[in-house]
């Protein structure tokens, strides 16, 4: 889980072309933030989730502002993070010996909050709703958001199908040096016919010798006078 409200770039990201399926589970993030009114215990105040697929979790953080600018990123998770709080609210369902009407009462929820010292806690517990959760673990004027066990298994079942292709959603390319948009260069020049190499090179030198001729033109210019 990477806190987004101080992203930081991993140097080991996986590379994820767009269009290119499966996606590898590291590049299908889910951002999460809070949206609605600032009160942590209002119930008004809802999780937002975007799922986007990337290799860094900072851009990912800002495809989710830029299509929600009114909303507070919490955090980005991929697709593991994902399957393990799914299976640790199923679990925690699975353990349940209650009646059938504690049962129809109380859902397995998770609740993601901030704690002392700026750090990030997640915990897993039955509450009537998502709204109730929060009201049990995050105390104001701490942030934080909750997910039912059903809300957070439809979150995934659609970053399966985004892996796989079965659903579009956003992506955002990683254009530093040696990144996704580097690597789907590199591969359409080496996967291409003959002729796109060529007239990729010859491109690239006719590049070079329009740089140097300018580079030389305005050497050769008289200084202007002031």
């Amino acid at each position: 889980m990477t806190d987004l409200t101080n992203p930081v770039r991993d140097a080991q990201a996986p590379l994820c072309e767009e269009g290119v399926y499966p996606y590898p589970d590291g590049c299908v993030k889910l951002v999460i933030g809070n949206a609605g009114e600032l009160d942590v215990h209002s119930s008004f105040q809802y999780a937002l989730p975007m799922v986007v697929v990337t290799s860094l979790d900072d851009l990912a953080n800002e495809r989710f502002q830029d299509h929600h600018q009114d909303a507070r990123p919490q955090t980005v998770d991929d697709l593991n993070d994902v399957r393990w709080q799914v299976q640790q609210l199923r679990e925690l369902e699975a353990k349940r010996t209650s009646g059938w009407f504690l049962r129809w009462l109380f859902t397995p929820c998770m609740v993601v909050h901030r704690g002392t010292m700026g750090s990030m806690h997640r915990r897993f517990l039955l509450a009537r709703n998502a709204v109730h959760a929060r009201r049990l673990v995050i105390r104001s004027p701490y942030s934080g958001y909750a997910l039912t066990l059903k809300e957070l298994e439809a979150l995934l079942a659609r970053m399966e199908r985004v892996k796989t292709g079965e659903e579009p959603a956003e992506y955002a390319w990683d254009y530093s040096e040696g990144g996704d948009f580097d690597q789907s260069l590199d591969r359409w020049f080496d996967e291409g016919p003959p002729e796109h190499r060529a007239w990729v090179l010859r491109k690239l030198e006719e590049l070079k010798q329009f740089e140097a001729e300018a580079a030389n033109n305005a050497s050769d210019e008289p200084p202007r006078s002031a």
